[in-house]
């Protein structure tokens, strides 16, 4: 199997080791340590690797469409005000690919991040019939140098992934049963490298259940500019956190009922509020989230899939979310920054 994957991440590695995948890793950032063989991996699952290398190495996407592939995995986080997926992944879509279309494999963060390759993709004949799969993903790895720092995080697995194919909203997407098979196999090799992996016949509810903690907790610490068990280690701190948190909770839920997912996917807003309270109580690392790094770095945050969906989806349902908006316009102020100084950066 041949497998394109646009940053070096956990998964890649998960995937290699099956002995049954050919690794093409897309190294923007960190090309000469990849390629070189720099990078290792420090992981509570996997123990220390050095020397982690991909099958094959390139530095961009164009650099890879010389070649056919069976799926393209998309780990690059969702900032489509900045960096559309259908911009990312333009080569392997483009006519000028003279290769079959893979299955595109989105391994990110938020809500609706499949819309605009989708859209991309209906745009020309040769892909319409691509297909996307999408995911709730969880895999807990942080970059220190050239090191791949990989552990586990309340007990959850310390890579998750719930997939299914996605569906536009009119219902139209169809997906053929070669392309069904294709999943099941990659679920499978993902299971056999080591991951917690499976098809979610209710994909979407999944994906919103795992952004109830991005879009309360992370988005917290965003405004905040402080780690999550800042929010309970002081008495006075936590009564307030625990009632905000409780506040923000209630209207994610009230949403997720509206769009009509499962109840199973969607916790209670005390049980989720305790089940966090009681779990950075007892974190002594001062764990921050991936969105407080890159704000604290002064970079793009995923701030329109995290939240800023949910706040348009609370509208399309008719369900108030004063809390929930009020973040979002806030942090906006200091994302447009981040946006406007990374694109003078661009040209």
């Amino acid at each position: 199997m041949e497998l394109s994957v646009s940053s070096v991440r956990i998964i890649a590695y998960a995937l290699q080791k099956t002995g049954k995948v050919n690794v093409t890793a897309v190294a923007r950032s960190n090309y000469q340590a990849v390629s070189e063989g720099h990078m290792v991996l420090r992981s509570e699952k996997y123990g220390e690797i050095r020397e982690v290398k991909p099958s094959r190495v390139v530095r961009t996407v164009a650099e890879a469409a010389d070649a056919a592939y069976d799926f393209v995995v998309i780990t690059t986080k969702a900032i489509p005000e900045l960096y559309p997926t259908s911009e990312i992944v333009a080569p392997l879509h483009s006519e000028n690919y003279k290769y079959p279309q893979p299955i595109y494999v989105l391994m990110q963060n938020g809500l609706g991040v499949e819309r605009n390759l989708y859209a991309a993709l209906q745009t020309q004949e040769i892909t319409k019939s691509a297909a996307i799969v999408t995911g709730s993903i969880l895999i807990m790895t942080n970059m220190i140098g050239d090191t791949v720092v990989h552990g586990d995080f309340a007990s959850a697995p310390p890579s998750r992934y719930n997939a299914n194919f996605y569906r536009d909203g009119e219902g139209s997407t169809t997906v053929s049963s070669a392309q069904e098979a294709s999943l099941h196999n990659l679920i499978d090799l993902l299971n056999e490298g080591g991951c917690e992996a499976k098809v979610d016949p209710h994909v979407q509810a999944a994906k919103f259940k795992k952004n109830l903690w991005n879009a309360s907790l992370a988005m917290l610490s965003c405004l905040t500019r402080t780690p999550c068990c800042a929010f309970f280690n002081d008495d006075t701190a936590c009564q307030g956190s625990v009632q905000l948190l409780r506040t923000i909770a209630t209207e994610l839920v009230n949403v997720g009922r509206a769009l009509g997912y499962p109840s199973e996917y969607l916790t209670e807003p005390v049980d989720f509020v305790e089940h966090y309270r009681k779990h950075h109580l007892e974190d002594t690392s001062g764990h921050k989230p991936s969105t407080l790094l890159d704000v604290e770095a002064g970079k793009p945050f995923e701030l329109e899939v995290i939240l800023g969906e949910v706040v348009r989806l609370a509208k399309t349902v008719n369900v108030p979310v004063p809390t929930l908006e009020t973040m979002y316009h806030t942090l906006n102020i200091v994302q447009r920054q981040f946006i406007s100084s990374a694109a003078k950066k661009q040209t």
